[in-house]
């Protein structure tokens, strides 16, 4: 391996890419190895694999495998074909299948590659296509020799004078492969029909291309005019001796115009059949070819050198011949065409659209670059000399079109004078499609012409515009000077003069405008005073230049707003009824106003507010809710009476100062309503004098209600508090009835020390209450503590003396409650006397609520002692061989029937006692026999409980313990556990040698060999204790899985603590949580933590 390949191969090895090439090479071979017709071994090819250090070699075995089995197939396919032949012998059919199997794929017999191999397994002649090819021949010339002896049979078949036995015996010389002497059987029997026998003769004769006309017609007119076979075969042979005659003669004289014969004269004395006068045909018309080629190869320039023609002299075929001519003259071609592109590339005038651009001319070049492949050599030459005169001509059009298209570049830029006609001139004589110089002499005159014609007229414009400028009076000297140097331009023409005098007159024209248009309108500034007015007259008819008229329209325009925007808002100030907020924006409006006409709007709109807002101010006395109606007129009357805003103002603060005096009476004499605690006559009291007090009177008499509302409160809580002593009650409503506002605080303090009296006696009640509670036996800690913290919650000695009675109604029921529940532990007739106390010490500590869960585990462990006697009496009964299958069936079924432990431990005893009385050993009738069909006897037989397994690497399942192709299934590939196929055991097989093998519940068989099954359930504990569970799983009260069983789900990924492994007789052990329940340990659903 040099040392590029092997950096490589390295680099290969670094990225695992020639790994995941091998596992893929693998794959192709393992799935390979059992096609028919596959010759490579499994381990061979893993071996080479394995080996292999690069891609090639890798992906070598994995194409030579599929090219085997292709090639192979083939073979198989078509021997079976061969075989299907019904007139072949067996000698026919083993000497062609001998044929075929001498084909063979590029594999050593040790099926290891040669060191060739690796560039020799797809060549055209030795690589599974050619092979293909091979073996399909071999079919054809077998499937030929069966047809023609079928044709043979149905000849004679139809045959008239001859007798079945005659018959007989040319079918039996056909059968054998002998069909001339067939024929010449039947020839001599002259036989009826010989119309056959003329289709085909004449068939004959007419294949010979060199026999004369005469000939011809006198070898036909003998077959058709005969009856005799014999004579009409024997036409065959005098004809094809004409036909060398013939041929010869006519070769001989078309040899006679050649100049070179070569070979050709010996092989015409040598010709002997028509093939011969074939192949010289052929080399006549070689030689005729060349001939004619190197004639035509004289009139091109520049012409073929010598190397060219001793290269066509080698030239084996006309075709070959024909091929080399066309190539020289296409070669010619494109040098010529390349020649003229060069050229019209460097014209800078081809930028026209369409066929006339310079990549049109490219285009119309190409065309011309190649003679028609179908080209005779006569037209080869001819073809030639047109295409070659196309591309000369293409480019001096070209170059015809690059001078029109420069002219009429020129012509475009002249501006003066409409140049329209003498472009269309131009383009005409580039549509006659002749180029040649008086054309070009005729564009150039037209260009210069034009040229003449568009100066003289910008010399006649330039005068007459001098002439216009002088009568413009009214221009500034600044717009003069513009013009006259627009005029006076060298670059200048006839448009853009015109125009800059056009533009002259029409400023001349705007300024005399402006300034009468300016005068007119001085008087409808109005708000300007005279001065004013006199200024700005004065100034306008002094401007003549257009933007400062502008600019002195714009001021006088301002300045006639600003004078309108003062008088306009003292008008607004005078408004009386007018409010603040409008009074400002009416303002604003003015100030902001960019016109006249806008400040006199807002001006007339602020009038017109002034009237709505002085009914707003009347509508709003009439709108307050605690004057009277004569208040009201009066304050209308004098609102309408105002001048001033400020008169407005005060009219308007004395009404709603009145109407707020009411409006806080009648709120003050509502919140006495709202005061619970007061009393009626204290109430009625403050009411009257609320109704004419002045603001601050009120005030003081709302401050009175609110301290007599409390004092009336705290009084009548005291009437509330239940358990004070009367002494204590009278000292504090004493302290209430004297307690002034001026010390609020002393209530404050009165009511603390009521409420201290009040928990103090209701304490001391609670400490009695709790105390008694300590006493009842019957009650849990747990609940003694619920009722004592209830107690604590009460707030009077009532309450405290209801819960402890409550209580002890409690603790009694809870007696007889556990009374009951020892009574039905008691009566579970399956708990051993140690269970049965431990159940009664569990119920007498179990709150009430726990008592029903309590006795339900007790018949949960009453019903297991019950199944697991049962299990254990069941194989009891199992493990005594000495009862008959009748016995333990009958004793079996018994065991279901009977309900308590200690009936199945005597029904135990009774089936020990009676197998000891048996002395009689009779055979298990259900004993598993082994099939005789598929057991030997060199294997032993070991029968057990069906248990399940599943596959750890890939294997095949067999119909017998015979392990051969011929026996396989089915095959199942390496898959993850939890995704394994899955079988049921029901026997093992111990074989010589210590093999073992495992049949199935379908009667088929796989290998026991150690690593390629496990157990399906796990059959040990854990080291750890802990399992990670692979699905999702429920876990169940009992080790039978039930759905009603049920008791929570476990997801996928969860980690479970398990406290022992339950072993079941069927093989489907469980786990034991340490909750108590149950789950599966099938190792596809749970894993070892």
């Amino acid at each position: 391996m040099n040392a590029d390949l092997q950096v490589v191969v390295d680099q290969d090895i670094k990225n695992n890419k020639i790994i995941e090439e091998r596992a893929k090479a693998k794959t192709v071979v393992d799935a390979l190895e059992n096609v028919p017709g596959n010759s490579l071994s499994l381990s061979g090819a893993d071996t080479s694999i394995s080996s292999a250090r690069d891609r090639k070699t890798i992906m070598t075995w994995i194409n030579l495998e599929q090219e085997t089995v292709g090639i192979k197939q083939s073979k198989l396919f078509f021997e079976d074909a061969i075989g299907d032949f019904q007139n072949l012998t067996a000698a026919d059919k083993t000497n062609f299948k001998n044929k075929i199997d001498k084909i063979n794929p590029v594999v050593h017999p040790d099926n290891s590659l040669s060191p060739n191999d690796l560039d020799q397994s797809r060549t055209a002649k030795d690589g599974p296509d050619g092979r293909d090819i091979r073996i399909a021949n071999i079919w054809r010339e077998a499937l030929s020799l069966d047809e023609e002896r079928a044709q043979g049979l149905e000849l004679v078949e139809k045959a008239t004078n001859q007798s079945p036995a005659d018959k007989q015996k040319i079918k039996d010389n056909i059968t054998k492969g002998d069909l001339e002497t067939v024929n010449n059987i039947i020839h001599q029997e002259k036989m009826a029909d010989v119309e056959p026998i003329k289709r085909d003769v004449q068939a004959k004769v007419q294949k010979l291309t060199h026999l004369s006309p005469d000939h011809q017609k006198k070898y036909q007119s003998v077959i058709q005019g005969s009856t005799d076979g014999k004579k009409i075969l024997s036409q065959v042979a005098a004809a094809q001796q004409d036909n060398l005659t013939d041929g010869k003669s006519t070769e001989q004289t078309a040899l006679g115009k050649l100049d070179d014969k070569g070979t050709i004269t010996e092989s015409i004395k040598n010709a002997k059949n028509e093939q011969d006068l074939q192949k010289i045909d052929q080399q006549i018309q070689l030689a005729q070819v060349k001939q004619q080629i190197s004639a035509d190869a004289a009139q091109v320039k520049p012409s073929p050198d010598s190397q060219w023609l001793n290269g066509l002299k080698r030239v084996g075929t006309v075709e070959q011949a024909w091929t080399t001519w066309q190539n020289y003259l296409n070669q010619q071609l494109a040098t010529q065409e390349k020649q003229a592109e060069a050229a019209i590339k460097k014209l800078s005038h081809l930028d026209a659209a369409g066929e006339q651009s310079q990549k049109g001319y490219i285009t119309e070049l190409s065309k011309n670059t190649s003679l028609p492949t179908d080209s005779l050599a006569k037209d080869s030459l001819q073809d030639y000399q047109t295409k070659q005169t196309t591309i000369k001509h293409v480019q001096a059009q070209a170059q015809l079109q690059d001078a029109a298209n420069g002219a009429i570049e020129q012509l475009s830029q002249l501006k003066n004078i409409d140049t329209s006609k003498d472009i269309q001139k131009i383009r005409s004589v580039v549509k006659q499609n002749k180029a040649n110089d008086n054309q070009l002499d005729t564009i150039n005159k037209t260009v210069a012409d034009a040229k003449k014609a568009d100066n003289e007229a910008l010399t006649t414009c330039r005068s007459n515009s001098t002439t216009n400028l002088q009568s413009l009076t009214d221009l500034t000297d600044e717009q003069r000077t513009a013009v006259k140097k627009t005029i006076d331009d060298q670059s200048a023409t006839i448009q853009s003069i015109k125009e800059a005098l056009t533009q002259a007159t029409s400023e001349n024209n705007e300024t005399q405008n402006k300034q009468n248009n300016l005068l007119k309108e001085l008087p409808t500034l109005k708000y300007l005073t005279a001065d004013e007015q006199q200024t700005l007259k004065d100034e306008i008819q002094q401007i003549k230049e257009i933007s400062a008229l502008n600019k002195l329209e714009k001021k006088g325009e301002q300045q006639n707003l600003a004078d309108a925007q003062t008088s306009l808002k003292v008008a607004v100030d005078q408004l009386a009824d007018l409010s603040a907020s409008h009074r400002k924006i009416a303002e604003s409006t003015i100030q902001q106003a960019t016109n006249v006409s806008e400040a006199e709007k807002a001006r007339e709109n602020a009038i017109d507010q002034n009237k709505t807002d002085l009914v707003a101010l009347q509508d709003g006395i009439q709108a307050l809710p605690a004057l009277t109606a004569k208040e009201k007129a009066d304050s209308v009357q004098r609102l309408d009476g105002d001048k001033t805003p400020a008169d407005v103002q005060k009219t308007l603060q004395k009404a709603q100062n009145l109407n707020q005096l009411e409006l806080n009476r009648n709120n003050a004499i509502q919140q006495l309503g709202q005061l619970p605690d007061l009393s009626g006559t204290d109430r009625q009291n403050l009411k009257t004098a609320m109704q004419t007090a002045s603001q601050s009177d009120l005030n003081q008499l709302a401050k009175q209600a609110q301290w007599e509302n409390q004092q009336d409160r705290v009084l009548t809580n005291l009437k509330r508090l239940p358990d004070l002593s009367e002494a204590d009650r009278r000292a504090l409503t004493n302290g209430v009835k004297t307690a002034t506002s001026e010390n609020a605080g002393s209530l404050t303090t009165i009511w603390k020390q009521a409420q201290q009296d009040q928990n103090a006696a209701v304490a001391k009640a609670q400490g009695q209450a709790i105390r008694q509670t300590n006493q009842l036996g019957a009650l849990s800690t747990s609940e003694k503590a619920t009722i004592q913290h209830k107690i604590q919650q009460g707030t009077t000695v009532a309450q405290a003396d209801s819960d402890y009675r409550k209580a002890q109604a409690e603790a009694q029921t809870h007696l007889q409650q556990v009374n009951q529940a020892i009574q039905d532990a008691q009566a579970l007739p399956n708990l051993d006397d140690e269970e049965q106390v431990s159940q009664q010490a569990l119920l007498l500590v179990t709150p009430t609520q726990g008592l029903p869960d309590q006795v339900a585990a007790a018949q949960r462990q009453d019903r297991q002692n019950l199944v697991t006697t049962q299990t254990a009496t069941t194989q009891a009964i199992q493990q005594l061989d000495s009862l008959t299958t009748a016995q333990k069936h009958q004793l079996l079924a018994r065991v279901s029937q009977l309900t308590t432990v200690a009936q199945l431990q005597q029904l135990q005893q009774a089936a020990r006692d009676q197998a000891a009385r048996d002395v009689v050993v009779t055979e298990s009738a259900d004993q598993v026999v082994a099939p005789t069909s598929t057991t030997s006897s060199q294997f032993a037989e070991s029968t057990q409980v069906p248990f399940k397994v599943y596959l750890t690497q890939a294997l095949w399942r067999y119909r017998s313990l015979t392990f051969s192709p011929d026996n396989r299934i089915r095959f199942y590939p390496s898959r993850p556990r939890t995704q394994a196929a899955v079988f049921t055991v029901v026997a093992v097989f111990n074989g010589p040698q210590g093999t073992r093998f495992y049949r199935l519940r379908d009667g088929s068989y796989i290998t026991a060999t150690a690593g390629y099954t496990a157990h399906l359930y796990y059959q040990m504990f854990p080291l750890t204790g802990k399992l990670k569970l692979l699905h999702g799983i429920y876990a169940y009260r009992h080790a039978h899985f039930r759905q009603s069983d049920r008791r929570h789900h476990f997801h996928r990924g969860q980690v479970v603590t398990i406290r022992r492994l339950i072993r079941r007789q069927d093989g489907v052990n469980r786990y034991q949580l340490s909750d108590g329940t149950y789950i599966t340990a099938n190792k596809q659903f749970v894993d070892w933590q």
